[in-house]
């Protein structure tokens, strides 16, 4: 064979292999060389992905002949880059800042009125988003962890208990409560899945793949807490017996049989109840749905918040609004920014949180039932892009972050149901911090009919892989987000 045919053939051969694997970079700031989260990474019109917090994107080209990327991010200088310039860069991909200055954009006495943008982004909020019957497909990620300051777990009296028996199960109770106390549990969920909504916002979901990482053996979620519970109490309970289950004046459970439910426990496929999944993905999506009292048109109403132009930026060219938001009424929660288009009068980001002295749900019943809930911590990020072809402004990519504190402090009984009735009383308390955050990312969106919407069906289970570290294996071919280091570094107990 010609020499010159080998060597092009060796370049076409390496060029196979290089857009047929995944491909990873870094997103930085040019000036101050910090990671840029959020920004997006284009293939071509139709395939991309954002880059994460710590500024990293993972792209697999599908055997794509792909030389350059697009990218853009709000505040930052639009710009295609080859592939061949960002490895010579070590896949370092810097982007230089916007000039913000409102003051040299407009003269003073000519500054647009904040009250009339904000007019106009709702006269054209039905022109601007896609509303009613939609399609979406997603990629779903939560990251759960937890932070016990307090678990007290002590069986005070067993009449069916040994003396001997009650001192090795309360300290085998304290050696759990001390591990739970002393870890940082952390669980990890992510799915990829198709989601139809009608036009109330009802939900159904098909999942193509999801997965579950977590320690099983040193996992703190409350399911994981209370097997261990029934293992450490079936060491010294009648297994085959019913039991009633009382919290002092309430009764929680009529009748538990442990073998049961070990048996159930055992017998159960790694499976999640579908709702779940659909509750998850809907639950974002909502802060990007435009609809009555929907949370953008809350947050756009003069009437609940209060709106301040504190600047303007670019996005791909376009000249963006800065807009400061604040509650005007004891109903409205939020404070945040609004990303404002000047050309099109649409909203193409929002950031959230609870205004100072805000917070969601909370209890507190701590004296009379032992029991206080608050929910002290809600941020998000809801970022859209504009289809080029439709001109509507579609979700690109929804988080939100959500910390919950917890207090129980409770007394329990295990009452056997007939025979002697023999009794089990113990005293529960626990304290603990929460946080979940939770990210979409949206794939591909379209308009859909009712027709479609019916005849998409929902499994009632769906099933899920269990992970003891991250494999990204698991998604090769499928775009998704590029998981922290957190998640990259975790690792089971008996893994490590």
């Amino acid at each position: 064979m010609n020499k010159y045919l080998l060597v092009t053939f060796a370049l076409l051969l390496n060029t196979s292999v290089l857009f047929s694997q995944e491909f990873k970079a870094q997103i930085i700031d040019s000036l101050t060389q910090d990671p840029i989260p959020y920004a997006a990474i284009q293939i071509d019109t139709i395939s991309g992905t954002i880059s994460n917090e710590e500024g990293f994107f993972t792209l697999d080209f599908k055997n794509k002949t792909v030389t350059s990327l697009s990218i853009s991010c709000l505040g930052y200088q639009s710009i295609d880059i080859s592939i061949d310039d960002i490895k010579k860069n070590n896949y370092i991909i810097a982007l230089s800042e916007s000039v913000n200055a409102l003051d040299e954009v407009y003269i003073s006495d000519t500054k647009p009125s904040v009250d009339s943008i904000i007019a106009r982004v709702h006269s054209r909020l039905k022109h601007n988003y896609i509303s009613g019957f939609s399609s979406h497909k997603v990629f779903y990620r939560s990251s759960n962890y937890s932070a016990f300051k307090k678990l007290d777990v002590d069986i005070d009296k067993a009449s069916s208990f040994k003396k001997r028996d009650l001192a090795s199960v309360n300290k085998t109770l304290d050696s759990l409560s001390y591990s739970v106390k002393n870890s940082n549990a952390a669980q990890f969920t992510d799915f990829l899945g198709n989601i139809v909504l009608n036009d109330s916002n009802k939900a159904k979901i098909k999942v193509i793949k999801a997965t579950e990482l977590f320690d099983k053996g040193n996992g703190f979620s409350a399911e994981t807490l209370q097997s261990k519970a029934q293992k450490i109490m079936l060491k010294y309970l009648d297994q085959n017996k019913y039991y009633k289950i009382k919290s002092g004046l309430l009764k929680l459970e009529d009748s538990l049989n442990f073998k049961k439910i070990i048996e159930e426990e055992e017998n159960r496929k790694n499976e999640f109840i579908t709702n779940y999944y659909t509750r998850r993905a809907n639950g974002l999506l909502k802060y990007a749905k435009i609809y009555d009292n929907s949370f953008l048109t809350n947050i756009l109403n003069p009437k609940l918040y209060k709106h301040t132009l504190e600047d303007v930026t670019y996005h791909n060219g376009d000249f963006v609004y800065v807009i400061n938001y604040f509650p005007k009424k004891a109903k409205s929660k939020f404070t945040g920014k609004l990303y404002i288009s000047e050309e099109t009068h649409a909203v193409i980001k929002t950031d959230y949180q609870y205004s100072k002295g805000k917070k969601g749900s909370s209890m507190n019943l701590k004296f009379l039932l032992g029991l206080k809930f608050s929910e002290n911590i809600r941020t998000g990020t809801v970022i859209y892009q504009k289809d080029e072809d439709t001109q509507k402004y579609l979700p690109q990519y929804i988080k939100e972050d959500v910390g919950v504190y917890a207090y129980v402090s409770r007394p329990l009984k295990l009452i056997e149901q007939g025979g002697n009735k023999s009794k089990v009383k113990f005293s529960f308390k626990i304290e603990m911090n929460t946080r979940n955050k939770e990210e979409l990312l949206c794939l591909s969106t379209k308009e859909i009919n009712n027709v479609t919407y019916s005849g998409f069906l929902q499994a009632k289970k769906t099933p899920y892989q269990v992970l003891d570290r991250y494999d990204g294996s698991i998604w090769k071919n499928e775009i998704t987000l590029e998981p922290l280091e957190e998640m990259k570094r975790f690792r089971a107990a008996n893994n490590n």
